[in-house]
């Protein structure tokens, strides 16, 4: 079974004494909404940036663009990859979260990655949460 993966980045708009709850307020309700769903994903947080992984049936994935698209916490939202995978990178998480802070970035900026390294980086720390 072949699986639809879309990695983007948005800049976050919540004013940043807030970010925290609004960042478990978006967890909660991703991994809701996923489950219900069969997606999958990685959600990232890096000063005012999300990077996040979805990945699951081309339908679900684009649902769950489409919300959020319509996310006022969101803005300047860029697809950096989309493709058809065989098998999920992230097959243990509704929706993992890392903190990018743990991952240190040459010039501190993951905006400007290319997709494959910020994917790779990505899949590397949700796969050390696992065996942790």
């Amino acid at each position: 079974m072949a699986f639809a993966q879309i990695l983007y980045i948005s800049r976050c708009v919540i004013l940043p004494d807030k970010r925290k709850r609004e960042q478990d307020a978006i967890l909660r309700s991703a991994r809701r909404f996923n489950e219900t769903r069969d997606v999958t994903g990685c959600l990232a947080f890096r000063g005012g940036w999300f990077f996040q992984v979805i990945e699951g049936s081309r339908e679900a994935v684009d649902s769950v663009m489409v919300r959020i698209s319509r996310d006022r916490r969101h803005s300047d939202i860029a697809i950096r990859m989309r493709r058809e995978v065989g098998t999920r990178s992230f097959p243990h998480w509704r929706m993992a979260e890392i903190e990018l802070d743990e991952w240190s970035l040459p010039g501190g900026d993951a905006s400007n990655l290319p997709a494959v390294v910020l994917l790779a980086e990505l899949i590397r720390l949700s796969e050390q949460r696992v065996s942790a």
